[in-house]
């Protein structure tokens, strides 16, 4: 586990033992105002996580959509210099152009006979 992910869990449950106490001190209810007068009076904790939960999305949510707007024009990207590589790069091209084929026996204390497929297996 990276040490990262080992912090985020260790301040996840810091947190949540911490609005239990917070809970467990204002045993209290509260009345919402504005458009949340339809809601029944709630606890203060519960508030406080909604709120934090709530708050926690708007910063979560905008970075995660420009990182995926990102991974996307990346993949786009790298399609099309991989299809540019493809369009620029010769048919077929030998792994040593300067490497032909030898017209003479390679070993040349041997005498080159035609049918044999490889100049080597000469008797």
């Amino acid at each position: 586990m990276k040490a990262a992910r080992i912090v985020q869990l260790l301040l996840i449950v810091l947190a949540a033992v911490y609005l239990w106490l917070f809970h467990s001190a204002n045993p209290d209810y509260v009345e919402l105002p504005y458009l949340f007068r339809i809601l029944p009076p709630l606890p203060v904790g519960l508030v406080v996580v909604v709120a934090l939960l709530i708050g926690w999305l708007v910063g979560w949510a905008p970075t995660r959509l420009a990182l995926w707007r990102r991974g996307r024009e990346l993949r786009r990207l790298q399609a099309a210099l991989d299809e540019e590589r493809r369009r620029a790069a010769a048919d077929s091209v030998p792994l040593n152009p300067y490497l032909t084929e030898p017209e003479i026996p390679v070993i040349p204390d041997r005498p080159y006979d035609p049918s044999l497929e490889d100049p080597d297996a000469a008797r």
